[in-house]
């Protein structure tokens, strides 16, 4: 994350956006190292087709 954070500032990128279920804390911990801060703006929606 941190190499794709580095590569998105040199190409003039503005915003990356990315998931994290709610029970990952540690993903959460490292995003907000990062610099990262949790969004709740938008919802996830999701549709799967039944077999």
């Amino acid at each position: 994350m941190i190499v794709l954070k580095e590569e998105a500032i040199m190409n003039s990128c503005l915003k990356i956006k990315w998931n994290i279920a709610p029970w990952n804390t540690s993903g959460q911990k490292f995003s907000g190292k990062i610099g990262a801060s949790e969004k709740n703006d938008w919802l996830s929606y999701e549709w799967n087709k039944k077999n």
